[in-house]
Order: C-alpha cells, then sequence, then structure tokens
C-alpha cells in the first residue's frame, strides 16, 4: 500500500489481550474492525459491541466464511503456538473464496516467530507480515455502554458505536471520553518478506495507533529470537527484578509493606482457534514487553480481569504496593540515567563499585530469611537465589564498563562466580 495511506479494515482473530488492546486502539483511531473472530462466539461479541464490528466463532468462520468480500488485513492475535496451524485452518477456507474477494494481507503478532508460520497464506497470494508491539499489554477494559451489531443497538455503522466522522477519530463513546491508547507512544516491529509484490500494511496500522513501526525486512528466525530475547529482559526481566525488590521491603518491614506475596497472574479465557490459555510474553514485549514492554511481554494472551494477578478488586492496593512508589521511582531514576549516558555508564551501587563489604553484608541478611512455603515448585531460588542471579549480571555490566577489576574479583568471590566468564576471569553470568 502507499506510504502515508489509512490503514484498511481488519479481520480480527483472537478477542483477547493484544487482540482486544489493537482492536479498541484501531477503533478509536477510526480503523474499521468489522469483523471479531473467537473461539467462542460470547468473548468476541463482547469486543464486536465495542467496536462496531461483528462477531463470529472460530468454527463458523471455517465452516461458512463470511458473506461478502474479506476486510483487507487478517490479524492473527493467538498464542504463539496456534499461529501455524491457525494459518493453514484459515487458508483452507480462504482457498474456496475468489481471489478477488479474498484479503489482501495476514498478520500475526508474535516477536518470537518469523514469517514461517503464516506460508499457507502466503501462497494463497496474501501478503505476510509479523506485528510486534514492544510493550505488554495489560487487559483492557471495554467502553461502558459500548454495543454494536450482537446488541442490537441501533445508530452506528451495523448498528454499533457512532461513525467515525469523516476526517476525524470517532466520537465519544457511550459511557465516558475517548480512552488513552496504550500503544500511543510505543514502537512496533514489522517484519516482512523485501520481494512480497506489494508495501506493507503493518507500518499504517501503527501510525493509526501513534505508534513508531520500525520496519525490518527479511528478518531471520535466528535474528528474531535474539530480537525476542532482548524484548524479554528488557519488560519482563525490569519487572520481575522490581517484584524481587518488593519482596525483600515485604521482608524487611518497610513502612507501608505486609501481608503474603502475591500468587502467580491466573488469566485464562479469551477465544483463540487453538484454545490455549495465555502464552508467555515480551512486549512485553517488551512487550512486550509492548512493555518495555514489555514486554511484551511473549505471544498475545487471554484477556485478564483487572487486578496485578489477573484478579481481585482494581480499586484496592495489592498486598506490597507501599513499597511501590519509591521503587518505581529509584527505578524510573535509573532508567532516565541509562535514557541520557547508556547502560553501562548509568551503573551505580555497591557491585560496580567492587564494594565485597556491603554486598557481604546483603547476603549474610538474605540467607538468614526463613525458606518460603512452597518456593514455586523448586523454581524459586528463595531471596539470596535471586540476588546472586540479578548480581552476576550486574557483575557482567560493571566489568565491561570497565569498573576497577580487583573489586569484582572480590565481589565475584563472594557471588561464588569463579572461572567461568566468558573470558576465563569469573566476571558476568557464564
Amino acid at each position: 500500500m502507499a506510504e502515508g495511506a489509512p490503514a484498511p479494515a481488519v479481520l480480527l482473530i483472537g478477542p483477547g489481550r493484544a487482540g482486544r488492546a489493537l482492536a479498541l486502539g484501531w477503533h478509536a483511531a477510526g480503523v474499521p474492525v468489522p469483523w471479531v473472530v473467537g473461539r467462542r462466539e460470547e468473548p468476541a461479541r463482547d469486543l464486536a459491541r465495542a467496536v462496531g464490528g461483528r462477531a463470529l466463532s472460530w468454527e463458523g468462520l471455517l465452516d461458512r466464511g463470511l458473506p461478502g468480500p474479506w476486510p483487507p488485513v487478517v490479524v492473527l492475535a493467538v498464542p504463539d503456538r496456534a499461529v501455524e496451524p491457525a494459518a493453514e485452518a484459515l487458508a483452507g477456507r480462504l482457498a474456496a473464496v475468489p481471489p478477488g474477494r479474498r484479503p489482501r494481507y495476514a498478520l500475526h503478532l508474535s516477536g518470537a516467530l518469523g514469517l514461517g508460520p503464516l506460508a499457507s497464506l502466503e501462497r494463497l497470494g496474501l501478503a505476510v507480515e509479523v506485528f510486534h508491539p514492544l510493550l505488554p499489554l495489560a487487559g483492557e477494559p471495554l467502553p461502558s455502554g459500548a454495543a454494536g451489531p450482537a446488541g442490537g443497538r441501533p445508530g452506528g455503522p451495523a448498528g454499533g458505536l457512532p461513525a467515525t466522522p469523516p476526517g476525524g477519530r470517532p466520537a465519544t463513546p457511550p459511557g465516558g471520553p475517548a480512552r488513552r491508547d496504550p500503544l500511543a507512544g510505543a514502537y512496533v516491529t514489522v517484519v516482512y518478506a523485501p520481494g512480497q509484490g506489494r508495501a506493507p500494511v503493518g507500518p499504517a496500522l501503527a501510525r493509526a495507533l501513534g505508534a513508531t513501526a520500525v520496519p525490518w525486512p527479511g528478518a531471520t528466525g535466528r535474528q528474531l529470537a535474539l530480537y525476542h530475547a532482548a524484548a524479554t529482559l528488557a519488560a519482563n526481566g525490569v519487572t520481575a527484578l522490581l517484584w524481587a525488590a518488593e519482596e525483600l521491603l515485604r521482608h524487611a518491614g518497610y513502612p507501608g509493606v505486609g501481608g503474603p506475596a502475591a500468587g502467580p497472574a491466573g488469566s485464562t479465557g479469551g477465544g483463540c482457534p487453538a484454545g490455549g490459555g495465555p502464552a508467555p510474553s515480551a512486549t512485553a514485549a517488551a512487550t512486550a514487553p509492548a512493555g518495555a514492554a514489555a514486554a511484551v511481554p511473549s505471544g498475545p494472551a487471554a484477556a485478564a480481569p483487572s487486578g496485578p494477578a489477573g484478579r481481585g478488586d482494581p480499586a484496592r492496593p495489592p498486598e506490597g504496593a507501599g513499597a511501590r512508589a519509591p521503587l518505581l521511582a529509584l527505578a524510573g531514576t535509573a532508567l532516565r540515567a541509562v535514557a541520557e549516558r547508556g547502560p553501562l555508564a548509568a551503573l551505580t551501587g555497591p557491585i560496580t563499585r567492587g564494594d565485597a563489604v556491603t554486598v557481604a553484608r546483603h547476603l549474610e541478611a538474605l540467607e538468614a530469611l526463613a525458606p518460603e512455603a512452597g518456593s514455586a515448585g523448586g523454581l524459586d531460588p528463595g531471596p539470596a537465589g535471586r540476588y546472586r542471579l540479578a548480581a552476576a549480571l550486574v557483575l557482567a555490566a560493571a566489568s565491561r564498563a570497565g569498573a576497577p577489576r580487583s573489586g569484582l574479583d572480590a565481589v565475584a568471590r563472594l557471588l561464588g562466580r569463579r572461572g567461568d566468564g566468558p573470558d576465563g576471569t569469573g566476571i558476568g553470568p557464564g
């Protein structure tokens, strides 16, 4: 499509966390989302109402197709493991559709997968792309009072929300002011085949969301694996470190912190054709995070109820929230320093200084903590183990930054990092 052209209409498959965020964002920007397809029709119907579209079950789409021409773009907002089987099933349905009535583009959202899983659709003449938002996509609430064709509410396109005014954003949806798009200001990586015969559609879809597209023609599977690993560290890694820090303040009895640690996120549902719950994410991610976040955080997941663990009262601060504001302020200062000077120049703290006395004091206090009940089935090394893992990474960065070697060696001995670094010195996580 021509550079700068408006984004065309989208058929969304998968009304989960990522699909919901994208559909709401595109709808708010005036990009039509006339069809929402889910494993079950009910979750798809809720989102379709909010964007003025129509809902269809995955089985119904494969059995009956669509009445009339298909929208130009199909977006597979499904978990990573579902992308290829969903694409193959969709290709089977589209093979019976006259070429002039088929979609022109097929996109998936996984930053860890290349274009290969969409090969069956490419063989039918569709241009295929990866559209990976670099931020974590939380569950987006649907606008209150929104109703579409499934609800029988007249007044908008196909009986849904008010039509988009010519040349502008849509009217304020019922129930309140326009939402802030979580993707505004984010980056979206767009992978496509350089010789696909038409310009990629991903950049236009990113612009509509207020995001910046990063075109990456011809990215290989290995390149994408490294890219996705980076996004995972930037989004989920930061999130996990903040959780570990919050847990330590809880153990320390920091004012305003108390109570048991929150359990793991337990969101399920969503409506993806191959039927899994949430898939691991980066924008997370990075996602991502996409968060950085991230974070993406890793393939699109099912919509989650509100609350930090996918459940609970969103108006009540979660346990440990008393520590969150000061920790976020501290982390924010570190991120600003990274933005200004780069990560290696922004390093501070006792490990970077080679202050083995302080690090030894940390370890002594951490190792004195009682073992935590459950210990995540053996997956959680406990407070001291978490500290050692993170400290090894700081040690590696400090070594690359040129910190004094004698101090780093002393810290490495405390951490048990002897001779396993890439240069044989014991500095680095190995």
